[in-house]
């Protein structure tokens, strides 16, 4: 039983780390080229919003 109990949560993990690292990639790189295009844009470098 014990044996079971762990390889279902190696498993667990394994797919855990398969599937949200996919969706961690897929998701994170583009938001984050989107942000640095859009904030290295010349009216948000000189805008402020803690005027």
């Amino acid at each position: 039983m014990p044996t079971e109990l762990a390889t279902s949560l190696a498993n667990a993990g394994l797919q855990l780390i398969r599937y949200g690292y996919s969706s961690w990639l897929i998701f994170g790189v583009p938001g984050c080229l989107l942000n640095i295009i859009i904030l290295s844009r010349r009216q948000f470098r000189v805008t402020s919003c803690c005027n």
